[in-house]
């Protein structure tokens, strides 16, 4: 970590991870509706808030904000909601370092907390965090920091955006690795069984089974059959998915077919006492 990091980043496990990402593909617009809500959630509980993107994106999602109804210059005037398309914690303007970067966010804390409020909320474009340079080589130093830096504090929460159609692959792998949680919706956020820092380097065997996970499950467009697939291991994912092409239907139909089938047989009442699905 290096030894200009100051001492309290040195952390315990916590038991209740902040730590989320957001994997998505097309226009960030199409989150704006997830992240304001989690926004207005978190201004109402007195957090502050920050959003933390480019200066298109900011304009854009600050328009979203104001149209939702939620009063943007009056949270920002009494220094609730900062959104920031700044790149001071860029070295020389262009060189992404990750130590500063997550000192810059612990004395965002510090002030929030010695101002009063409950805590710390951010999200931020990781395209945009990683400067013009885009140096991806830097993205797991910083996650694994962050990481660090939110489980030694309760107060604070971060989601890490990654947009698949402007990220390297290789690099969206990475970020699943590095995230305890996956935000599906507003309402949905699940363990990330894929969570694994110790695999860094990443082990290019796991390449088809992340990949898999990206494609068929953080991209679905359901986030109820994205939950289920996501407790699902690799193999059966895979048999479901020849069964689907057996019928000639999507993966997720296929699954939330055969769950509503599970809980219909269930639910079936049996003159057979024996039955292990029989209900009383």
């Amino acid at each position: 970590m290096g030894d200009e990091l100051d001492s309290r980043y040195n952390y315990p496990m916590f038991s209740a991870p902040q730590h989320e990402c957001l994997i998505y593909e097309g226009s960030p617009e199409q989150q704006f509706g997830t992240l304001a809500s989690i926004l207005d959630r978190k201004l109402k509980v007195n957090y502050r808030c920050l959003y933390w993107a480019s200066p298109s994106m900011v304009s854009d999602f600050r328009s979203f904000l104001i149209a939702q109804g939620i009063d943007v210059d009056g949270e920002i005037a009494r220094g609730n909601l900062l959104l920031s398309m700044g790149q001071d914690h860029l070295l020389d303007g262009r060189q992404f370092d990750a130590e500063s970067t997550v000192q810059m966010l612990a004395k965002m804390l510090d002030q929030a907390m010695s101002e009063g409020y409950e805590g710390l909320w951010g999200t931020g474009d990781i395209a945009w965090e990683l400067g013009p340079n885009r140096d991806f080589s830097k993205l797991i130093a910083y996650e694994t920091l962050l990481e660090n830096f939110l489980r030694q504090n309760a107060n604070v929460g971060g989601l890490c955006q990654y947009r698949t159609d402007i990220i390297p692959r290789d690099v969206v792998r990475k970020g699943l690795l590095a995230h305890p949680r996956v935000l599906l919706d507003e309402s949905s956020s699940l363990i990330n069984r894929w969570y694994s820092p110790e695999t860094f380097p990443q082990n290019s065997e796991l390449d088809s089974e992340l990949d898999r996970a990206i494609d068929q499950i953080f991209l679905a467009p359901s986030p109820n059959a994205a939950e289920i697939m996501l407790q699902m291991s690799d193999s059966i994912l895979r048999k479901a998915e020849e069964l689907a092409n057996i019928d000639g239907i999507s993966l997720e139909d296929f699954i939330m077919i055969a769950v509503a089938e599970k809980i219909v047989r269930f639910d079936r009442p049996t003159s057979d006492p024996t039955d292990k699905f029989r209900t009383h």
